[in-house]
């Protein structure tokens, strides 16, 4: 039998905040966009970014920017 249960993970990810571009005639950097990478999720001990769906890792990444917003 499985169970969609709501728990607490710890998550590890990267963020890369927007960056513009140089102008001008000598413009060389092209600038970012804003970015999140989820390097991984966490039950406790327990490296479960493996066994997360892609619906799952969506929800992570929605409550991260939810976070840092």
């Amino acid at each position: 039998m499985k169970v969609l249960a709501a728990i607490e993970v710890d998550v590890d990810f990267f963020y890369q905040p927007k960056e513009a571009a140089d102008t001008g005639p000598e413009a060389r950097y092209p600038g970012c966009a804003e970015s999140i990478e989820i390097v991984s999720v966490r039950v406790g001990d327990q490296d479960i970014t493996r066994r997360l769906t892609d619906e799952d890792m969506a929800a992570v990444e929605e409550a991260i920017w939810e976070t840092i917003q």
